[in-house]
């Protein structure tokens, strides 16, 4: 099994059969499980059980106890995805950033079988969250990169396909995955429509978008708007939306709206990148943009880089783990509002 990652099979008795929870592990620690495979019940479930006779308060307090514990827990979890994007993309910080929040997001779900990745590109996500040939069809528009996401393993099959125009027939899958994909795609109803079509009743979509507060979280743009420099702040909104191919900014409220209008329901939003985060994320995104500052920031973007590539590769993952590892924590607490949102939501 890779290190960092497996996907646990749950017990019948516990979830529906072929019912798959993404959880991340650590070499060294403990699983989650006793000696003889059974799962460690919740904090609630001792609490109910126990036979021992004590007082209510004493009952709560050893609850907020176990509940403090497991917030510990997960906070190390998070810092393990860190870890291990930096590992994967440590000349591109700002994306191992970005990514390890989503696969902490990602990793607190279940995926029951069959299971369709949306615009699965190459594949070094779900590779982070899944075992091998755990998912059974990956879809991208791109040939270059679905090529690459064949060679994971992660994937049973993987086609290059149009997410407004699938060929899949309809009622075909469990569970839709798709991270940081519709923000790309033009037709947003369309292809919510073709992800509700192939989803059987009663089947999870969970996805990611950026927000309707992307922009005014960007470090940059809040730079130029405290100068009044009105202009060059929209040029820069105008750059960014270029550079990652960004047509949708939609709020909570909107998307519950767009969604139930094509037959999901039960949905859920959750934000995360939080202003902080989103303004460090932006900052180390136009370091290596070396068209945004000019001849200087070009000449400094491009040292930068040659530093980046000289400094060894154990050495680079842990400076940027250092650096970077107290901007993830809202994760687990929760942001109020972020510059991404989290959606999960059911068919019918």
């Amino acid at each position: 099994m890779r290190e960092g990652t497996c996907l646990e099979l749950l017990k019948d008795g516990d979830r529906k059969q072929g019912e798959f929870k993404c959880r991340a592990t650590v070499p060294g620690r403990r699983e989650n499980t006793r000696p003889g495979g059974e799962m460690e019940r919740s904090v609630g479930e001792h609490a109910a059980d126990s036979s021992q006779p004590c007082r209510k308060g004493a009952i709560r307090g050893n609850i907020t106890a176990l509940e403090a514990a497991y917030e510990e827990y997960r906070l190390e979890e998070l810092m393990d995805f860190l870890k291990e994007t930096l590992r994967r993309y440590r000349y591109v910080p700002s994306f191992a950033l970005w990514r390890a929040a989503e696969l902490e997001l990602f990793s607190r779900e279940h995926f029951e079988k069959p299971i369709l990745d949306v615009g699965c590109g190459n594949g070094s996500f779900t590779n982070l969250l899944f075992q091998i040939g755990m998912i059974d069809v990956g879809i991208d528009d791109d040939t270059a990169v679905v090529a690459e996401a064949a060679k994971t393993g992660t994937y049973e099959k993987v086609e290059v396909m149009d997410v407004v125009n699938m060929s899949f027939p309809d009622d075909q899958f469990n569970s839709l995955i798709c991270n940081c994909v519709l923000e790309h795609v033009p037709d947003l109803a369309g292809a919510l429509k073709e992800c509700q079509r192939v989803l059987k009743r009663d089947g999870v979509f969970v996805f990611t978008v950026p927000s309707e507060e992307f922009h005014a979280y960007l470090y940059h743009y809040k730079r130029c708007l405290s100068q009044k420099e009105i202009e060059k702040a929209n040029e820069y909104i105008r750059t960014v939306d270029f550079k990652h191919k960004h047509f949708h900014y939609l709020s909570p409220d909107e998307w519950k709206n767009l969604l139930a209008s094509v037959g999901f329901s039960q949905i859920e939003t959750k934000y995360y990148i939080s202003e902080e985060t989103m303004a460090i994320w932006d900052r180390l995104e136009a370091y290596f943009t070396s068209e945004l500052f000019g001849v200087l920031g070009r000449l400094r973007n491009r040292l930068l880089l040659l530093l980046l590539i000289t400094t060894p590769y154990f050495i680079l993952w842990r400076i940027w783990y250092h650096l970077l590892k107290r901007y993830n924590q809202e994760v687990v607490s929760g942001a109020l509002k972020g510059g991404a949102i989290f959606i999960k939501c059911k068919k019918g």
